[in-house]
């Protein structure tokens, strides 16, 4: 039996027949070795990531969506104080305002006139991650007033009567 070595510069002619194939084979083997692929191609990358673009847009919709719901209920709460004679009444900020940019979705007057803010969170971690930020930056805001900060959850969609509580708190307890 004959072991041949087939090198880059042996030409493929001068190899019997059945030498080709595997010659042939043979480099094709080591060109793959040489050239491996490392990563994702560009099709790939681009499908990979336009899927997570939009998971990522799905579930940004989905927080949106339960903020606006969130807002709502907060504003048919303060509608509640209004009716019982708690508050004067309330001005809700327009979204990208430069109030709401300063983290405020509510101005509510009081009885006396002092005005409050809240910011309405729908969950308790962005709630947390938003008082950490205004307690780094001592709070401030263009109207001068306490923001207070009101987590509206599910509980408060199968109770309305427990926002409403909660909100007669905050504005009693200032």
């Amino acid at each position: 039996m004959l072991l041949l070595k087939a090198s880059d510069d042996m030409p493929i002619a001068l190899l019997p027949k059945r030498a080709e194939s595997l010659v042939i084979n043979y480099r094709r083997i080591e060109y793959r070795k040489k050239h491996k692929r490392k990563g994702r191609t560009p099709q790939e990358r681009y499908a990979y990531a336009r899927g997570i673009w939009k998971v990522n847009y799905i579930l940004d919709s989905l927080a949106r969506d339960r903020g606006y719901n969130s807002e709502y209920r907060v504003q048919e709460a303060l509608d509640a104080l209004i009716k019982d004679g708690l508050i004067k009444g309330y001005e809700r900020i327009k979204h990208w305002a430069s109030l709401d940019r300063q983290g405020v979705d509510f101005i509510v007057i009081k009885l006396n006139g002092s005005k409050i803010g809240i910011q309405v969170k729908s969950s308790k971690r962005k709630a947390q991650e938003f008082a950490e930020k205004r307690r780094l930056c001592n709070g401030e805001n263009s109207l001068h007033i306490k923001v207070h900060i009101v987590v509206v959850l599910t509980d408060y969609t199968q109770i309305p009567q427990l926002l409403v509580e909660e909100l007669k708190k905050i504005i009693q307890r200032d």
